[in-house]
């Protein structure tokens, strides 16, 4: 019974079933990501001011974007303190944001 079960047009109806459900979940995903990124571009002073290191580094991507640079965020341990690596047409240096909090 079980190899009929495999065999049969039921293992096709299964695979469509788990396709579908992955792509679900991708595009489900694909909007989160998209409304986080647009929080994120949208936020004002308050907002960044009480971000986590690597929310305020995308920040920062996103800022240096707008203004001209090709911005990129290097991951979050063993980067030697980069944070961001930027290239314009003139140079690309490595870019190491500080955060202070005062309270």
């Amino acid at each position: 019974m079980l190899e009929e079960f495999m065999t049969g047009p039921y293992i096709f109806i299964i695979i469509i079933g788990l396709v579908a459900w992955i792509i679900k979940e991708d595009f489900r995903a694909k909007k989160r990501r998209k409304e986080w990124e647009r929080n994120l571009r949208n936020s004002d002073i308050y907002e960044v001011d009480r971000m986590k290191g690597a929310d305020f580094e995308v920040f920062l991507k996103f800022l240096l974007e707008v203004h001209g640079y090709q911005a990129q965020v290097t991951k979050t341990s063993g980067d030697y303190g980069a944070d961001l690596v930027l290239r314009s047409q003139e140079q690309s240096p490595p870019m190491n944001k500080q955060s202070t909090y005062f309270y």
